[in-house]
């Protein structure tokens, strides 16, 4: 397995991420505690109910950050194999929290050149060899990146009772679409070689140049095809 350098789990207090967020403009509105989904909210609802102050931070109320809005752009790192590389391949920011069982797995950045058609973009891997039964139909998505006309949730508790937590709330970093669009496109190409190297027993990589992964629309392995969308 290739693995990035483990840090050590730091907890930062939610109202202290929120006031970090507040002060660097980042779109914040509330939704009901203990539920993930906010598909039920207008755009309108969720402008009503945007957060401006942290004397408004409430303990039981879910809040989330509304993608586009003050150019920020967030990537959602939903495998093992993209949390494990994600300091490998993604710029360092001062932005990250994610469930207490993932606490890095989101990271959060200030996108300088956003236009609205930078919406989404993830990554994903298409079902293994048809003569794998093992993995059969199986679709795994690896990693997102959002932005314009999608949200995030960056604190309360989801549906199965796991809280969100923070490591880290120094600021946001300043990056273009392009730049990490390309990161987070390497990212998603190692972590599906990383992927087939358990699988399928091959040989174990100690290193890593990510200059070395230039082409973005295929895993380094053939029986890794990724989805690009």
């Amino acid at each position: 397995m290739l693995n990035a350098t483990k840090k050590k789990k730091v907890i930062v207090k939610c109202i202290d991420a929120l006031k970090m967020l507040l002060a660097s403009e980042v779109f914040i509105f509330a939704s009901d505690y203990g539920k993930k989904g906010i598909d039920n909210l207008t755009t309108k609802q969720r402008i009503s109910n945007r957060i401006t102050s942290a004397a408004n931070f409430k303990e039981f109320s879910n809040y989330n950050i509304f993608t586009g809005f003050g150019n920020v752009g967030e990537a959602d790192l939903d495998t093992k194999e993209t949390r494990e590389l994600a300091d490998v391949f993604l710029p360092a920011t001062g932005c990250e929290w994610g469930k207490e069982s993932t606490p890095r797995a989101h990271r959060g950045f200030k996108i300088t050149d956003l236009t609205k058609k930078n919406t989404r973009k993830f990554f994903e891997l298409k079902k293994f060899p048809a003569n794998d039964p093992r993995q059969k139909g199986i679709k795994s998505m690896l990693v997102e990146l959002r932005a314009h006309n999608h949200y995030t949730m960056a604190m309360g508790q989801h549906d199965n009772g796991q809280k969100l937590v923070w490591t880290k709330a120094d600021g946001l970093t300043e990056v273009t679409w392009g730049s990490l669009y390309k990161s987070v496109a390497l990212l998603a190409a190692a972590a599906a070689a990383s992927k087939a190297i358990d699988l399928y027993k091959l040989p174990q990589v100690t290193s890593v140049n990510p200059s070395a992964l230039v082409q973005t629309s295929f895993s380094p392995l053939s029986c890794c095809p990724i989805a690009i969308v």
